[in-house]
């Protein structure tokens, strides 16, 4: 909620549940001094809009670490000046020096370049060094190299001669003996190159993969992984069921697929729907042979080899880029690296059992708990809408008695910046919200 109450530097501001209850009349818990470590820029990249502008745009995705409350008095502040930032009078948000370090902060970190005057522009460098990222684990635990599916053919016999031409010179005397030549259109011979620039912006060192967002049969799909080590192009039943496709036709296969450890897993069907890759007008439009396969994933789709050969893609995990050339150019498909994190951490989300189980409880337990993984909350934003019939918190304030401000309290830096990141979090989920007390 945008919330356009200033918040006093003495405490007398509190956080107060959605229903009416009261969290308590002091708001120390978002003050006291600044967490270490915050950079302070000599030079800040450009900006196609203004740093007030750049947060007001792009509050809603909760990557901004809000500041400390500004500890000059409030009677030596300018009031009829309000800074959203620090939800607090004393300067305006375009003004804020702490805002526009936390936008260039952001920027450093692959954030709100869609902001950045020119694609190709490098951030500025901090004064002082930023700690990075925790990086991920050396494993991934999904599988990454996927084998099957219909484009090495349907029977043993078509598979054969697949695998068969490997050894044997590519074309060798062709002849078209029907007298039509296929109108191919002519695309873009310009070489394709990644460059040092397009890496910027990354957290580097990473493993992450390329995960990209798609139209596919015009519907707008999210967290679709690139994979050269899969030679299928597939979609999850569980998507295709959200996709809400009416009159598509499933096409019967006897494919199978199998991964590192041979296990086969048998598909649905297929699914032939148009993809939209790039945008124009470096662009393809092509109909893709999607496996409909029935398994949990925390992906929605895979887009594999064949389709990354048949726009004749050249991917960089590096840089997390596909490019490919089209008629009116070279098209790029950019890897969202944060995408590309929150799966990884999902994917890291699990449920313990009782070792000594063992037999078909075991077996039946491990099936329930996955067939309602749905009901589990791994984070605030997975308990919205919380009826207060079932939990409200309020204080009971007898209301003929005058309301006493409460002292400061202080705390160390590492205690407000845990403190700071679960008010921010239940801010973002909605189980708060910011209110204003008068002296």
């Amino acid at each position: 909620m945008d919330s356009q109450v200033s918040r006093q530097d003495d405490g007398s501001n509190g956080k107060k549940n959605k229903n009416g209850g009261q969290n308590g009349g002091n708001n120390n818990n978002r003050g006291g001094p600044p967490p270490a470590q915050i950079p302070r820029f000599r030079e800040y990249t450009p900006l196609t809009e203004t740093v007030a502008t750049v947060f007001n745009q792009a509050e809603h995705r909760g990557i901004f670490n809000y500041p400390p409350g500004i500890r000059t008095p409030a009677n030596k502040r300018d009031n009829t000046k309000y800074c959203r930032f620090h939800r607090d009078t004393g300067h305006t948000t375009e003004e804020c020096r702490v805002l526009k370090d936390e936008v260039e902060r952001l920027i450093q970190r692959g954030q709100l370049r869609e902001f950045v005057r020119g694609a190709n522009q490098q951030p500025r460098q901090p004064t002082q060094p930023v700690a990075r990222p925790q990086q991920q684990e050396n494993h991934d635990l999904e599988v990454r190299t996927i084998m099957g599916g219909p484009a090495t053919g349907e029977t043993n016999r078509a598979r054969k001669n697949y695998a068969r031409q490997s050894r044997t010179d590519p074309f060798p005397h062709q002849v078209n003996l029907t007298g039509h030549k296929e109108k191919i259109p002519r695309l873009s011979d310009d070489p394709i190159i990644f460059t040092e620039s397009e890496a910027r912006g990354l957290w580097h060192p990473h493993t992450d993969a390329i995960v990209v967002t798609l139209r596919i049969a015009g519907r707008k799909v999210f967290r679709i992984l690139v994979d050269n080590g899969s030679s299928a192009d597939i979609l999850f039943k569980s998507t295709f069921n959200r996709m809400n496709l009416i009159g598509v036709k499933i096409e019967p296969t006897s494919s199978s697929l199998s991964g590192f450890t041979r296990d086969s897993i048998s598909s649905e069907g297929i699914l032939n729907l148009p993809v939209e890759l790039g945008s124009s007008p470096c662009q393809h439009i092509i109909a893709v042979d999607f496996i409909l396969v029935d398994c949990p994933s925390p992906y929605n789709a895979i887009i594999g080899r064949p389709t990354l050969n048949k726009i004749r893609a050249v991917t960089s995990t590096y840089h997390l880029l596909v490019k490919f050339p089209t008629v009116g150019g070279i098209g790029i498909l950019r890897g969202d690296q944060t995408e590309s994190r929150q799966i990884y951490e999902a994917a890291n989300r699990s449920v313990q059992i009782g070792s000594a189980l063992t037999g078909k409880f075991k077996e039946n337990l491990v099936t329930f708990l996955r067939e309602h993984r749905d009901v589990f909350a791994w984070s605030h934003e997975d308990m919205p809408g919380i009826d207060p019939d079932v939990i409200v918190h309020r204080l009971n304030i007898d209301p003929n008695f005058k309301p006493i401000k409460q002292k400061r309290r202080t705390f160390n830096a590492e205690r407000y910046m845990a403190i700071n990141t679960e008010v921010d979090k239940l801010l973002k989920a909605g189980f708060i919200e910011e209110a204003n007390y008068p002296n």
